[in-house]
């Protein structure tokens, strides 16, 4: 567990350290050193041992090594894009570390792009990213991870108008996870207005869905479903807190949109996350749909605490929230979702 706490640490550390920086370089080079860290740490991990999925993954790995591209379109298990990825690495150099490394670097790069550039706060997002479990479900989650860093940099099309290349990276992301083109509708949708009433709707479905989630499961898995699992506890925990941080973004919401109507696209793209994650309460595969639109709070909670005017609320409120995140992260470490403790190298 102390290699995580170390990292934790260190980003704050470095965002710290920038705070006091005004050469834009030297805080490049920083951040750069941050985002290799994270990259470190999931491509250095001993395979078997440290994350969920890799006896699957590795099995997968053997079989495709020996086989023609026929072959491999031919092979049902995963989507077109991942498989000619790890036929493509196995030929460059043929070596589990090196194809995890890569696909690491796959997954972590476009997210630390988008930050950058539209982060107010660039290291506070990385910290929220680690924090709140985004990062670790990379040690699990090798398909979706690349999918949903797509879909994070594909923000930046949203953000430009830029539909055809918004649409390709929805196309490239589906090729690794087909879930992926769950996303598709926010182009459309982005501009759509939240309102007081609308507000009020969306909170009264959330309290409906919690206090009757039993009787939905029970109509649903009668109907559709034969091997259906609800939610347990932690997922009901993480998901009343992602509640309530989106709540809490909420309240500074017109300061917010004043600062940057791009902003209104990130409140609209988290809430669905958040909606996402009550019907997880019924169906719990839902909360990895989820992932793909709650991921932009890393970037919401920077631009609601940026657009506090007294710098002395600014930065106190920046210290609560790095303290209540390393909380939440030592939390998220003792309950081990994803097997990552105890971490070991492989070397």
């Amino acid at each position: 567990m102390a290699i995580y706490l170390i990292n934790l640490v260190l980003i704050i550390i470095y965002g710290l350290c920038c705070n006091n920086i005004d050469n834009q370089k030297i805080k490049k080079r920083i951040y750069i050193l941050a985002v290799m860290q994270l990259i470190f740490i999931l491509g250095f991990r001993l395979l078997g041992t440290v994350g969920k999925d890799w006896i699957y993954y590795s099995k997968d790995y053997d079989l495709q090594l020996n086989w023609n591209l026929a072959e491999i379109l031919d092979y049902q298990r995963y989507e077109i894009g991942f498989k000619l990825l790890t036929k493509v690495l196995s030929l460059i150099y043929n070596n589990t570390q090196f194809y995890v490394f890569i696909i690491g670097m796959i997954s972590i790069v476009p997210v630390a792009y988008i930050v950058y550039k539209y982060s107010k706060m660039p290291f506070l997002s990385l910290i929220i990213y680690v924090a709140l479990d985004f990062y670790t479900f990379n040690f699990a989650g090798l398909r979706q991870g690349i999918a949903i860093a797509i879909i994070f940099f594909a923000y930046k099309y949203i953000v430009e108008n830029k539909l055809s290349k918004f649409i390709c990276c929805i196309i490239l992301a589906t090729l690794f996870h087909a879930s992926a083109i769950i996303f598709l509708p926010i182009y459309f949708i982005r501009q759509i207005k939240i309102t007081k009433i609308k507000i009020v709707l969306f909170a009264i479905i959330a309290i409906l869905i919690y206090v009757f989630k039993n009787q939905i499961f029970i109509i649903i898995n009668s109907f559709f479903y034969d091997n259906y699992s609800m939610s347990n506890t932690n997922s009901i925990n993480w998901m009343l807190l992602c509640i309530c941080m989106l709540i809490l973004c909420y309240l500074f919401y017109k300061a917010v949109i004043k600062n940057d109507k791009n902003n209104q696209k990130l409140y609209i793209i988290t809430t669905i996350g958040c909606m996402c994650m009550l019907f997880s309460q019924i169906a719990s595969d839902t909360m990895r749909i989820a992932n793909y639109f709650y991921i932009f709070i890393i970037i919401l909670i920077p631009e609601v605490l940026n657009c506090l005017k007294n710098k002395t609320t600014k930065n106190t409120l920046v210290i609560f929230s790095i303290i209540l995140l390393a909380g939440i992260y030592l939390y998220l470490l003792n309950i081990d979702s994803y097997n990552i403790v105890p971490y070991k190298v492989f070397f």
